[in-house]
């Protein structure tokens, strides 16, 4: 059996997993997306530049969400990499070796 068909034959066993890790992904940076676009309305600058308030909020609310953003990805990338613990260990007992298995993922 070729190195390319287990990978692929793999990658289809585990569609699911990946189909969950790309969503988590995709929703983590739609949601700093929307934050974005939501502090560079005009009406939400004009209200930063007349309350201090305001402004204040918005930046700590960036923060904030780049925090919770960075674990919720951090928290699905732990998660995908447990699951797949396995396959990892399958492919060290064929004879590859971490960097190679790392370039595969990658």
């Amino acid at each position: 059996m070729k190195l390319r068909t287990l990978v692929f034959r793999t990658m289809l066993k585990n569609s699911q997993l990946y189909s969950l890790y790309f969503f988590a992904l995709l929703f983590s940076s739609g949601l700093y997306f929307a934050f974005l676009t939501l502090a560079d309305n005009p009406s939400v600058i004009k209200m930063n530049s007349e309350s201090v308030k305001a402004g204040a909020v918005f930046e700590v609310a960036s923060y904030l969400l780049v925090a919770i953003v960075f674990f919720f990805v951090l928290y699905a990338n732990q998660l995908f990499l447990k699951r797949r613990s396995k396959e990892f260990g399958l492919y060290q007992l064929i004879g590859l070796s971490k960097p190679r298995i790392a370039r595969m993922l990658f």
